[in-house]
């Protein structure tokens, strides 16, 4: 809608289609249209949106509660990409800047994937298309980052579980 952002509940049957399923849950004002990537966190509770204003978090399934503004534009408007799976942290991308903002402390860290549990931050430009080195950062208590074979340069990384990634290397003859 124009006028406002409205949260409806949907149903999706297990062998059928989405169907609307009763009564408006909650609408805020919308600020200005939003033109940007909406997300939401793992919990289905908190949306993540852009307008010309800047990134927003919004706790939809509470009533009344106003979005909070969490990065203001200034030259570029910042937008989600994505929650961490625990939803503490937010992959955010403002012009050719990309990073994860921790929702609690509202610290910005590197770019790179946080991992199942939320605990470590393989640390990699997301969007090299060339190899790229990898680090890899310990998020809590606080970060402590090591290189990961610094002479090695890597062209994806995933996670695979709390422990392990998996990469695809170029130009070298370790295992990783």
């Amino acid at each position: 809608d124009d006028d406002e952002i409205q949260l409806y509940p949907l149903w999706y049957p297990a062998w059928g289609n989405f169907t609307y399923e009763g009564e408006l849950i909650n609408a805020i004002p919308a600020r200005s249209s939003i033109n940007y990537p909406v997300v939401w966190s793992p919990d289905g509770r908190t949306m993540a949106f852009s307008t010309d204003e800047g990134l927003w978090l919004w706790d939809a399934l509470t009533i009344g509660y106003p979005p909070t503004l969490i990065v203001p534009t200034h030259s570029q408007v910042p937008f989600a990409r994505y929650f961490s799976p625990h939803g503490r942290y937010l992959a955010v991308s403002e012009g050719e800047k990309r990073y994860n903002l921790d929702l609690v402390t509202r610290t910005e860290l590197p770019d790179g994937y946080i991992s199942p549990d939320d605990r470590k931050l393989l640390v990699f430009d997301t969007s090299a298309t060339t190899p790229t080195t990898l680090e890899i950062a310990f998020l809590a208590p606080g970060i402590r980052k090591f290189e990961y074979y610094p002479e090695v340069k890597y062209l994806d990384v995933q996670w695979m579980d709390n422990e392990r990634f998996i990469a695809s290397i170029i130009g070298s003859s370790y295992l990783v």
